[in-house]
């Protein structure tokens, strides 16, 4: 039987929420807080997933970005609204929602926010010009970690993606 500590040592292992990588806070974060609650006039800004973009993230023909709910930093009744839990769960409905991008501005295609209930745990995407998205922000690459927020602009749902430095990677230089 394998010991937890040995999954430490494998750098190639996907971050888990039980290893509890350290969230990153640094000048681009504060940066990205300040253009969404004072520019843009965004509420409730609240830290949804910190993960590392995989393979699968990145792929052209997946289109959408995977976010597992064991993985959230924030319960979903903390970023969505009893409504939004009811459309995207119950009903199974996709929900538009627009995204800021590291370059700090809105873009200008929405995505939509759907979940996927998989055998093992389910998992909120955002899909549906993902590809484009991507496209526009080419900061955003296999094996990048990001966050994702989410906040309220005139009490829509919205989503900011950006770049975040990754702790693990001093580790896993050798």
């Amino acid at each position: 039987m394998e010991e937890d500590n040995n999954n430490k040592k494998k750098s190639n292992m996907p971050i888990k929420k039980k290893e509890r990588v350290p969230v990153v806070n640094n000048d681009s974060i504060v940066q990205l807080k300040r253009f969404i609650t004072g520019e843009m006039g965004g509420i409730d800004m609240k830290l949804v997933i910190q993960k590392v973009l995989y393979e699968s993230d990145m792929k052209k023909d997946q289109s959408r970005l995977n976010m597992p709910i064991l993985q959230l930093k924030t319960q979903p009744h903390e970023f969505l609204t009893d409504e939004e839990i009811r459309m995207i769960d119950e009903s199974k409905d996709s929900m538009e929602v627009r995204v800021v991008g590291s370059k700090l501005r809105m873009y200008e295609r929405p995505l939509w926010l759907k979940k996927w209930h998989l055998k093992q745990t389910d998992n909120y995407v955002l899909k549906t010009n993902w590809n484009k998205f991507v496209d526009d922000n080419k900061d955003l690459k296999t094996d990048t970690m990001i966050q994702v927020w989410a906040f309220r602009k005139n009490r829509k749902l919205c989503f900011a993606i950006v770049p975040v430095e990754r702790p693990d990677v001093v580790n896993n230089a050798a």
